[in-house]
């Protein structure tokens, strides 16, 4: 089992889902989710601009059933930057 499976404290699943990420400093930007897990998500990014490591963002998943009450707006943290996307953390209410 290699070091990064080994340090995961959550399963991840495959996904493959658009959400929505905007920080103060850029634009909101569709990106795809390729895997998710209890503690947060990672969305793929390349060529776009991304803030930096340990950044907060806003994070909302498109809407995808009509009729279906609005998606909440979460506020997550990029634990994660590599040359594919982001990991992203969710922040846990105080």
């Amino acid at each position: 089992m290699g070091l990064d499976m080994e340090r995961r404290k959550q399963i991840r699943k495959s996904a493959n889902f658009d959400v929505r990420v905007s920080t103060q400093d850029t634009d909101t930007l569709t990106l795809l989710v390729t895997n998710y897990s209890e503690d947060g998500l990672y969305v793929l990014a390349s060529g776009n601009p991304m803030p930096a490591l340990g950044s907060v963002v806003k994070v909302k998943l498109n809407k995808i059933i009509p009729h279906a009450p609005e998606p909440p707006l979460l506020d997550m943290v990029i634990k994660r930057v590599d040359s594919e996307g982001i990991g992203l953390q969710y922040l846990k209410a105080a």
